[in-house]
């Protein structure tokens, strides 16, 4: 059984184009969309 835990940052125009979460479990995947440069992936 696969639990999903999902953790968003919102930016508003002006705000650095950054985020730091700190989390207990193994990060699985990141994503980011960027309205230039589409989706990213890691």
């Amino acid at each position: 059984m696969k639990i999903w835990r999902l953790i968003r940052k919102y930016l508003n125009p002006g705000d650095k184009p950054e985020a730091l979460f700190i989390l207990d479990e193994k990060v699985i995947s990141v994503r980011e969309y960027c309205n230039l440069h589409g989706l990213w992936k890691a």
